[in-house]
């Protein structure tokens, strides 16, 4: 395959209502949209960096790493199978600390290869892929109140699994949020928690301890990522199981067992699809659990990570994948969720137009 053209096309989410982590808060996410031409075929990549949780590229710098890389591309052939493809990319410098960049790259050839087969790109990704995947609701209400409604809505819209963010306000509203939260859903709702790395590893035991009482899933990213000793020691205390998630780009991709108990994978922070199936495949295998989410990209971005999410096998865990709802102008697509869960159309590459939108 040989890819003839590329273009560039700047894009701006804007949010409904500013978002707000214990890491930072958003109003607007940028990055580009890169289309690839080979032949009849167009394919399409998301490069939506977060140099907000410490990405090594902005926007500017994703631009000029992308018009580099495709200026190499288009000097060689694609090779096949897609399992060279990762090595290969290896070799084009203006993609090294770019994950971003590369993932927009790697996604438009995927996108190229699976049209061109004539199946989904989920496909190329997995030998038995799935055909749904479930996700997670995204509860953003900061009162206790609203936060209860907001969970009843995800019960009744069938979601089985809720997020909250925690660690942005004091202990004590946290407590009373998900104890209103617990009250209104009844018991068999998961709740699943992301503090973003705002504790310490004393004050993260002090706060999942007080949480506990609510049943928690599982807390995503409870102390700063490069503080390994201090996730080991949340996670060994026992409170709830532990998930790492910028952990897992400090600790140089793969993170022993003992330092946490699930991985969360997201292409567009770990570099491309191809990266983050192995590192799915390889952690499962070591004892760990993972699931995949996206890094509040688009929904070309997001249609990327739903199909590594359905290369991988079920571990139980839903996935973090359903925040079109955060963005304004969010186009209706097969990546809106039914009964909590994304199904899958059967379109080659990325799928229907609707989900390859940005």
């Amino acid at each position: 395959m040989i890819v003839t053209d590329y273009q560039l096309q700047k894009i701006s989410l804007g949010f409904r209502r500013p978002w707000r982590t214990a890491a930072a808060e958003f109003r607007v996410r940028e990055g580009w949209l890169l289309t690839l031409r080979a032949g009849d075929c167009v394919g399409v990549g998301e490069c939506t960096p977060l140099v907000e949780f410490g990405g090594p590229e902005d926007v500017a710098s994703a631009q000029q790493a992308l018009k580099a890389a495709c200026a190499w591309l288009m000097e060689q052939s694609v090779p096949e199978p897609v399992a060279a493809l990762e090595r290969w990319l290896d070799e084009c410098e203006a993609l090294h600390e770019r994950p971003a960049s590369r993932h927009a790259v790697e996604c438009a050839l995927l996108d190229l290869i699976a049209q061109a087969e004539g199946v989904p790109l989920r496909r190329i990704l997995g030998e038995q892929p799935r055909t749904t995947v479930p996700v997670n609701a995204l509860l953003t209400a900061q009162s206790a109140a609203e936060l209860a409604t907001e969970g009843r809505a995800a019960l009744a819209a069938g979601f089985t699994t809720v997020k909250v963010k925690v660690g942005v306000g004091p202990l004590e509203l946290d407590v009373e949020r998900l104890g209103a939260l617990r009250a209104a859903v009844g018991p068999d709702l998961r709740i699943r928690v992301d503090a973003n790395g705002a504790w310490s590893a004393n004050e993260a035991m002090m706060h999942l301890r007080a949480l506990a009482p609510v049943g928690l899933e599982l807390c995503e990213q409870p102390v700063p990522a490069a503080d390994l000793d201090a996730l080991e020691a949340v996670r060994r205390a026992g409170i709830c199981p532990i998930a790492a998630d910028e952990a897992l780009v400090t600790g140089g991709l793969m993170l022993p067992t003992t330092k946490a108990d699930v991985l969360v994978l997201r292409p567009m922070v770990l570099g491309g699809l191809l990266r983050t199936v192995r590192l799915g495949w390889e952690a499962q295998r070591s004892g760990l659990r993972v699931f995949v989410a996206s890094s509040l990209e688009g929904p070309v971005g997001r249609a990327a990570a739903a199909h590594a999410a359905a290369a991988l096998p079920d571990c139980g865990l839903a996935h973090g994948l359903a925040t079109g709802a955060l963005f304004l102008d969010e186009p209706p697509s097969w990546l809106t969720p039914v009964r909590g869960e994304i199904r899958f159309d059967d379109g080659g590459g990325l799928g229907s137009e609707e989900g390859r939108a940005a």
